[in-house]
């Protein structure tokens, strides 16, 4: 589960809800309550919590009724974090009556609470009219445990409310600072269910997992947990309402529905209540037929055992391997997550952080993230084959026969110097950076063409994908396979002495780098490298080309003209986007009408889809739809095949087959349950006499076995565990019409099918094949040779990187990096448009690397560099902190305007309805009785009746009267609302919030302390020279008993007498703009303190010197 934290309450938000919320009170006391944290221990605040410490608590109070933080108006007084067990342990211990289950929900809650205060308690401290962010683990908890939901369905849960105060080293108490508790939602939420289901395993229950990783207690049918489920019925219907999936809802969208379906609650008051509510849950239970599951007993537990996980350490290194298989440094709590997926419930959550604590393969980084002495050990091989490489071989060919063929195919400068760098390196690996769009293909074509007849034998290209490698082959005229492919040949079945090019290199992992290294450097064959390093990176971790060029001794030629571009603007634009420059790029093709903004993301597809349907057929064909998500690809192709049938561009007749769409399982997942759901198929990568046929149908998934059905229609049993070489695609319907154009998404070179490659729908044949057209040739697939295709009206970012096309249209994420950018800009030749749900933040995003890092860059910040950003982020911050910004108004005065407003408007509503029925009984009365009309209404019965009409008119006018006043005061409080929600939401604000996070690390303040102790230390040391230095050539120096200070220049060394290398080198660039630059620091404190008290000596000896000679000597002075 993902917690469920609560905004911040005010004081009486947060003392009125959860004391009415707790159902019933005895005595003085809050029923089902508990003080848990460090910090209300010192308080003295044990056990169940009192009516009065609540109240002093919500108010920032200790016992006594001192403050324990700033006392303001409507001030944050907590947060609360619910944590909430599955269904079938709420029916297990609720309905059931297990007390062992309660006990275990506890128990779990006890344990992450400890883990929250431990890791996500923070306070805000002010230091130097700074505010920074100190971890002081000084928590005061709240816990209520509640019984049911909403909907008066049994729903096991505790609220934990963690108070807006914390207790900090100094001994003072200040208020939080909540931010960790947000990036930690997750983890948290993790924490409890796998506590949770640790003590229900040690007890015997049996656990399945689902997919989203919560677990239910096995022998609950679903229909049964989704009888006491009509929460998750609700929320399910208010999502369908907006076209949504509950399964396919993000959190934050699941949030919402959560909030907007749910009705007011319902409290009870006494424990009769409770009583009643009980005996109808076992009433519902006896009519479902539930028989509520008992915990096996040992000698059945050892015959149906599920599948054990090995020891702890094994759990460790397998979530490693997992986590860091995308990147090579991941943040402490998500490393956790992976650990507690990978355990199972057999290790508790405790048992993992103390093990990942001991664990010799992970290495902090200076970010506070962690890598592993695998990556850095992979780099380290990379580095060193490279330079151990180094003019061990002999040139390929005469700098004369490279300029013979550069004049004869024309090429430009850079690809002349590309091509003779390839051809004349006397190094094994030899680096050759080339720019989007500058013909790095016809320059490996040029390249192959300089050979000799035996060098081009030994001439092999590879690429990270078929489609590229395939371009290699045609463009380039090599012999080419992809890198995978390469690496499973077995080394005795290739030649030695190979020259082998790799073309988009940059798209490589660090694995793959290694193992292609490693492979060459046995068979002695030499590596030519060519890529991109700003462009996109591999899937998976590590930029290996990337840490060649900026780490390794090898030299880089580099191809910087571009050839693509032929319009003036686009041409520009993508030369910024090479430099770097992503955003001033933007701004140039915004100035020119490129850019346009559409803020709802329903509109900005439909108009991207339009403005593609707009051009002619001719056009569209040599356009190209880039996005940056799945889901928004496969929104704008709906809507372009929606109206190509409209138009009859597709044929009439359509034939709807299955597609297969990997779930990309790794290790641990393809030995779970909750992986699979019946529909899937199994392809298993090498036959065996189990399962010799590659293709098998998910029939049935039991928790340890699969039922799997081939195509002949005979079930086998497949153990969980067992045959684990093999993939798992859930099955999707796709509609194919005659014109529709798509593509391979898999290499299936046994059907000369290839990852990429596009093909149109030719004819459907009467004997059930199809006809595609692809390469200028027709081909008859069946559908079983079309179950790895998908539509190719758009293609996301990364499938687009190594494509080229006239025009293009790009409809960015949310937050597009500099590569991503980098590379839809520079796909389209002559028109680019950019179709974006927020300008302004797309300018911002783009400045950001999103690319893949080097664990070696993570560990070793080059502190020149870094001080410079540290100190320009520090001043950046600063001057952000000191602008105005919108306040943000309180909430509970604008829900207590908006209830005024209601309340008034009832009220003027009625007061109006009775005025007119008061109107009308007066009319109705008629005249009244006189000598002339006996008939009529006595007189004080319709006086009595205008009285009554005058004063509900003036009522009504006081009311409306007041009406106007509180809708007046909404609008105000709307206003502050909408600034500060508009403040909030600009991207500015985000990375300035962002920007100042970075700021409050251990790390940057740590060293900005340091910056601090340096500079003071520069004045020191010049008040010094100034006052007793002597000039030695152009220098001045000053000799002191333990210290030597020297300024020559700019520059500033201080020698410690019996240490030969100087313990201070600091470098004044302020002059020309910049700042001081630290060199070399390791001056102690007392050598600070010594530096500082001569400082001082000197310059009151100045002053004092400067006095007598204007005053002269004097004994009063």
């Amino acid at each position: 589960m993902v917690a469920s934290i609560s905004k911040p309450m005010n004081a009486k938000a947060l003392e009125t809800y959860h004391s009415k919320d707790n159902y019933y009170s005895q005595g003085d006391g809050l029923e089902n309550s508990q003080w848990q944290g460090k910090f209300s221990e010192h308080q003295g605040l044990t056990g169940r919590i009192t009516a009065e410490q609540w109240q002093q608590a919500c108010n920032g109070k200790d016992n006594q009724g001192q403050a324990l933080r700033r006392q303001q108006k409507n001030s944050r007084a907590g947060w609360d974090i619910t944590l909430s067990a599955n269904k079938s342990a709420s029916l297990k211990a609720l309905v059931d009556q297990d007390p062992r289950v309660l006990e275990a929900h506890r128990q779990a809650v006890t344990a992450t609470v400890n883990y929250i205060e431990e890791h996500c308690i923070f306070a805000q401290v002010k230091q130097q009219g700074q505010v920074i962010s100190e971890q002081t683990k000084q928590g005061q908890f709240a816990l209520f445990k509640h019984d049911d939901n909403r909907n008066q369905e049994p729903q096991l849960h505790t609220h934990v409310v963690i108070l807006n105060q914390t207790l900090c080293v100094d001994g003072k108490s200040r208020t939080l600072d909540s931010r960790e508790l947000f990036n930690q939602k997750k983890t948290i939420g993790a924490y409890y269910d796998h506590s949770f289901a640790h003590q229900l395993h040690k007890q015997g229950f049996e656990i399945d997992w689902t997919g989203e990783h919560t677990f239910e207690i096995r022998g609950y049918e679903p229909e049964q947990l989704e009888s006491f489920s009509s929460r998750r019925q609700d929320i399910r219907a208010y999502l369908e309402q907006q076209n949504i999936q509950l399964e396919q809802a993000t959190e934050h969208q699941k949030q919402i529905a959560c909030l907007e379906s749910r009705t007011a609650k319902v409290h009870k008051l006494t424990p009769a209540d409770h009583e009643l509510q009980r005996e109808s849950w076992k009433r519902i239970s006896a009519e479902l037929n539930i028989i509520h599951p008992q915990p096996q007993q040992d000698l059945e537990r050892a015959y149906t055992r599920d599948s054990h996980p090995g020891s702890i350490q094994t759990v460790i290194e397998a979530a490693i391997e997992s986590a860091t298989a995308h990147q090579v440094a991941v943040s402490r709590p998500r490393l956790l997550q992976d650990c507690l997926r990978h355990a199972q419930a057999f290790y508790s959550p405790v048992e993992i952080e103390q093990a990942l604590e001991q664990s010799e393969e992970l290495i902090s980084t200076d970010d506070g993230r962690l890598t592993t002495n695998r990556a850095i050990q992979r780099e380290q091989l990379i580095l060193e084959v490279a330079n151990n490489g180094q003019e061990s071989r002999e040139a390929l060919v005469t700098p004369e026969q490279v300029n013979a063929i550069a004049q004869e195919k024309g090429l430009n400068e850079g690809q002349a110097a590309g091509l003779l760098h390839m051809a004349t390196s006397t190094d094994q690996i030899t680096l050759l950076q080339g720019n989007a769009g500058v013909g790095k293909t016809y320059t490996l074509s040029a390249f192959r063409d300089v050979l000799d007849e035996n060098a081009q034998q030994r001439l092999r290209g590879l690429a990270p994908s078929a489609a590229t490698s395939e371009v290699l082959g045609q463009e380039a005229g090599m012999q080419s396979s992809t890198v995978d492919r390469y690496l499973l040949i077995p080394n005795k079945q290739l030649q030695r002495d190979e020259i082998l090019v790799i073309d988009e290199a940059g798209m490589l992992s660090t694995q793959q780098m290694a193992k292609l290294i490693e492979k060459a450097n046995d068979l002695s064959s030499r590596l030519i490298l060519v890529g991109d390093t700003k462009q996109l990176s591999a899937v998976q971790a590590g930029a290996p080309f990337r840490l060649l060029q900026e780490r390794s001794q090898l030299k880089t030629v580099t191809i910087d003209e571009n050839l693509r571009q032929v319009t003036p603007q686009l041409k520009e634009a993508v030369d910024l986007a090479a430099e770097q420059q992503s955003q001033a790029a933007l701004e140039i093709l915004d100035g020119h009408g490129c850019v346009k903004e559409i803020p709802v993301l329903k509109a900005r597809n439909h108009s991207v889809a339009k403005r593609y349907l707009s051009r002619p057929h001719e056009r569209q064909v040599q356009t190209l739809i880039i996005c940056d998500t799945n889901q928004d690809r496969q929104d704008i192709t709906h809507q372009i095949r929606a109206a190509y049938i409209d138009r009859q561009t597709l044929g009439t007749e359509a034939q709807v087959i299955e597609m297969l769409h990997p779930k990309n399982l790794d290790k641990n997942a393809i030995a779970q349950a909750y992986s699979y759901e019946v529909g899937d198929v199994v392809r298993f990568r090498r036959s065996t006499k189990q399962f010799p046929e590659p293709y098998y149908r998910v029939v049935d998934v039991q928790p340890n076995r699969l039922k799997l059905q081939d195509r002949f229609g005979e079930v086998k049993d497949c153990p969980i565990d067992k045959y684990k070489d093999r993939e798992v695609f859930s099955a999707q319907e796709i509609e194919l019409r005659v014109g529709d154009r798509l593509r391979f998404t898999r290499n299936h070179r046994e059907w000369g099918q290839i990852n990429g490659q596009l093909f149109t729908i030719d004819s459907f044949n009467p004997d059930g094949t199809i006809s595609i057209n692809t390469k200028g040739k027709i081909e008859r697939l069946t559908p079983d040779q079309l179950v790895h295709v998908d539509y190719a009206y758009c293609r996301t970012v990364y499938a687009a990187q190594g494509w080229t096309a006239q025009e293009a249209i790009w409809a960015p994420g949310k937050s597009p990096g500099k590569e991503q950018t980098y590379v839809a800009l520079s796909r389209a030749k002559s028109e680019l448009e950019i179709v974006t749900t927020d300008r302004t933040g797309l300018g911002l995003s783009a400045q950001f690397s999103r690319g893949q890092e080097n664990a070696q860059d993570l560990i070793e910040v080059p502190v020149r560099r870094r001080d410079t950003e540290l100190l320009k982020l520090q001043q950046e911050v600063k001057a952000w902190l000191a602008q105005d910004r919108p306040e943000q108004p309180d909430l509970a005065v604008g829900e207590r305007l908006k209830q005024r407003v209601s309340q008034l408007s009832v009220q003027r509503s009625d007061l109006v309805f009775d005025c007119r029925e008061q109107q009308q009984e007066l009319e109705e009365m008629g005249p009244q009785r006189s000598l002339f009309n006996w008939s009529g209404e006595r007189p004080e019965v319709i006086e009595a009746k205008r009285q009554l009409l005058h004063e509900s008119q003036q009522q009504l006018s006081q009311v409306e009267r007041t009406l106007r006043k509180a809708q007046r005061q909404l609008q105000g409080w709307q206003g502050q609302m909408d600034a500060y929600q508009k403040w909030d939401e600009d991207p500015q604000t985000e990375l300035m919030r962002e920007k100042a996070r970075q700021l409050q690390e251990s790390q940057v303040q740590s060293r900005l302390q340091d910056l601090t102790m340096a500079y003071e230390l520069h004045t020191n040391v010049l008040t010094i020279l100034k006052q007793a230095g002597s000039q030695e050539g152009s220098a001045y120096v000053y000799r002191g008993e333990r210290y030597l200070l020297r300024l020559d220049g700019t520059e500033l060394r201080v020698w410690q007498n019996e240490i030969e290398e100087p313990i201070l080198e600091m470098l004044d660039l302020r002059s020309a703009g910049g700042y001081l630059e630290v060199r070399q620091m390791k001056v102690t404190k007392d050598g600070y303190q010594d530096i500082a008290t001569a400082a001082q000596s000197f310059e009151y000896r100045y002053q004092v010197k400067q006095s007598i000679d204007h005053y002269g000597p004097s004994f009063s002075r």
